[in-house]
């Protein structure tokens, strides 16, 4: 073994010592409790706003298409073919899908978009989304 000098013997009692001491003050100290928090009253929660129920897709109208004097038209679902642009204009003829016309012009009437045309001679308006051009 080797030889040791006083000072370094006592410096390693010194800190045996001191674990000694910090092991033991660490048992025998009463673990604090930090004070309980007082419990804040429960927050009245706000009602969760109400999701929107999904839109429902409307099936995708057919493009109006700007028509000039001559274009034809295929009528794409059944419509009437009647004496004004307007909803509350008389009937001439109701026009099943297929049956083609041809559009003279296009005129803003009742709800958007309208064709004046001739089908059988006569000449009517027709809903440009029930028509497709060309």
């Amino acid at each position: 073994m080797a030889k040791k000098n006083k000072k370094t013997e006592a410096a390693e009692e010194e800190v045996v010592v001191e674990e000694a001491v910090a092991e033991e003050t660490a048992e025998e100290a009463p673990v604090e409790e930090a004070p309980a928090a007082e419990e804040a009253p429960a927050a009245e929660e706000a009602p969760a706003a109400e999701e929107a129920p999904a839109a429902e897709e409307a099936p995708a109208a057919p493009e109006t298409v700007e028509a000039s004097d001559g274009q034809i038209g295929t009528v794409s679902r059944p419509v009437n073919f009647r004496t004004g642009a307007a909803f509350s204009n008389a009937v001439i003829a109701e026009l099943k899908a297929g049956t083609k016309i041809s559009i003279s012009e296009t005129v803003q009437g009742d709800k958007g978009a309208w064709y004046k045309c001739e089908f059988d001679g006569r000449v009517g308006y027709v809903k440009a989304t029930g028509i497709i051009v060309g």
